[in-house]
């Protein structure tokens, strides 16, 4: 009797405060600190007045000794009561736990554990609303096709404070691009001709030693529309204070397999990972989606589940801090840092944003189109790419709209049949190099050359002259700066059509070890078209 009032006082205790403060309460919204979409709505709990109150898994008879299989008892809990609480312990479930509307289960945190004992089994939350999952652990055991929490078809679903661990088979190695031996840890999804999947806000939770890799399994967070038919949709989903590692393929992703219909008003704000097979973030498609004040580190670069360079070789461009795709629109990337990775961001979507971006240690590149063209309109602003290397490597044969402002990289920035790019007060410590393909409007302003061994502009070699065509056309820089130690070379060496129409306006020279600007010019071609106003001190030949 004793332990029967205990457990209860601690359920109605925690249950109310909970509800109060955290749910139903919006003046206490920020709490989470959570960058609200507009459309977005806060999970709200409300009881099925059909269900019993609250009950205590261990007093219905569940031992929670890792012995003895305890799915019965928890799977009859959860269809009675509105509140079900785990006391500590192992429980062991057998079959696919299924979470009914308007239910609550609540745990003590790590020491309360659901163990999966069989393959292909998870918590299910599909075709309900107003469910409170928090504070306990769930452990796939390694075992095929193990997943933590899978949400389908559902609204207004709340999880707090869960682990998902171990879900799929560990170190697949046999036809591994279609393996379908791996895991989840939290997976939303929409089902073909499904109800939608919105609302569902998850928090303070974890994914760890996700199995699989491929095109199919491994991933720690994946918010997926797998619905052909277009009934059905994701949207408004919030994912804060959340981390994933050790998965075999990436940390968290957002896709879908019918790009007419893409997950919209998603929001990752707080969140950090590390050792992913592949990406931190894989975006392949969706529409007003948010990446902020999150960390990855060590993308690309771990094998443990999942030896991507087998199946699609070393450079494949998944293995990354960012990826994207060309699948969706408005995709807003802020206050983000990648950390020893291979690649820091592959391929930009159509309307990307980026800004207070870090890339350090990148194992390749920071910034790298690998087999796909770039997207238009993208914007990345007050960002710095530390590969000493290269920093950027952009190329594509449509117009685009590229914009960088306040950027400082600190490796080769390469370019190759770029339309319409602009660089705004940035820092370039190894300069530009132009290549494989015709350029076109490349605009800089108020940027700095620093010093190091070469020239501030390069040109690679090609065979456009023999359609009479030039490698940039309509270059303009203006008001720059090109201070040399020593070690510059030049600032701006034009042979043979290699550019035409450059424009040298108000741009200050100093100490550049051969000649600021020259050209060599041929049957009456000239590539500078304005040189106006500008300075140079200290040069050692003009």
């Amino acid at each position: 009797m004793a332990l029967f009032l205990k457990y209860t006082i601690i359920i109605l205790f925690y249950i109310n405060g909970m509800l109060h403060d955290n749910i139903n309460n919006h003046s206490n919204e920020n709490e989470y600190k959570i960058p609200k979409h507009k459309n977005f709505k806060y999970p709200l709990i409300k009881l099925d007045s059909n269900k019993g109150d609250s009950v205590d898994i261990k007093l219905l008879g569940a031992y929670g000794d890792n012995i003895h299989d305890d799915t019965e008892i928890l799977q009859l809990a959860l269809n009675n009561y509105k509140k079900v609480f785990l006391p500590r312990g192992t429980y062991l479930f057998s079959k696919v736990l299924k979470i009914n509307s308007n239910t609550l289960v609540i745990g003590e945190g790590d020491e309360t554990i659901l163990k999966a004992v069989n393959k292909e089994i998870h918590l299910e939350v599909k075709n309900t609303n107003n469910i409170l999952l928090t504070n306990f652990k769930i452990y796939g055991n390694g075992l095929i096709d193990t997943k933590g929490v899978v949400i389908s078809s559902s609204q207004n679903i709340h999880i707090k404070k869960i682990w998902a661990d171990k879900m799929g088979l560990q170190n697949i190695y046999s036809d591994p691009i279609n393996d379908q031996k791996g895991g989840f840890g939290f997976l939303i999804y929409s089902e073909v001709n499904s109800s939608s999947s919105k609302n569902i806000n998850i928090t303070h939770c974890k994914a760890s030693n996700i199995g699989g890799g491929g095109n199919m399994r491994g991933d720690g967070f994946i918010i997926s529309n797998n619905d052909t038919s277009g009934k059905s949709n994701i949207s408004n989903i919030s994912l804060t204070h959340c981390s994933a590692e050790y998965c075999g393929r990436h940390l968290f992703a957002v896709s879908t397999t019918n790009k007419a219909y893409v997950p919209q008003h998603i929001t990752i704000n707080n969140c950090s990972g590390k050792e992913a097979a592949l990406c931190g973030f894989d975006f392949e498609a969706g529409c007003d989606i948010l990446l902020s004040n999150t960390i990855f580190k060590d993308c690309g670069n771990n094998s443990k589940y999942y030896d991507v360079s087998r199946t699609y070789g070393a450079d494949y461009r998944l293995r990354a801090g960012i990826a994207t795709t060309i699948g969706g629109g408005k995709f807003n990337v802020s206050n983000v840092k990648l950390i020893n990775c291979y690649y820091g961001i592959t391929r930009t979507d159509h309307y990307s944003k980026f800004d207070k971006i870090i890339i350090k240690n990148s194992t390749v590149s920071d910034f790298k189109n690998v087999l796909a063209r770039i997207g238009k309109n993208l914007e990345i602003s007050n960002s710095e790419f530390y590969n000493s290397n290269e920093s950027i490597f952009m190329y594509d044969f449509e117009k685009q709209n590229i914009k960088f402002y306040n950027c400082s990289f600190y490796g080769k920035v390469i370019l190759s049949q770029i339309k319409n790019c602009t660089f705004v007060k940035c820092i370039f410590n190894k300069g530009i190099t132009f290549t494989n393909g015709k350029s076109k409007d490349i605009n800089l302003t108020n940027c700095t050359f620093n010093d190091f061994t070469g020239n501030a502009f390069n040109f690679g070699f090609i065979e456009l002259e023999k359609n009479n065509e030039t490698m940039v056309e309509n270059l303009r820089v203006d008001r720059c700066q090109f201070l040399g130690k020593g070690n510059l070379n030049y600032g701006i060496y034009i042979k043979y059509k290699q550019a035409e129409n450059v424009q040298i306006i108000k741009c200050y020279f100093e100490n550049i070890n051969k000649a600021e600007l020259k050209e060599e010019s041929t049957n009456g071609w000239n590539g500078f078209a304005i040189l106006k106003e500008n300075k140079i001190v200290n040069n050692k030949k003009n």
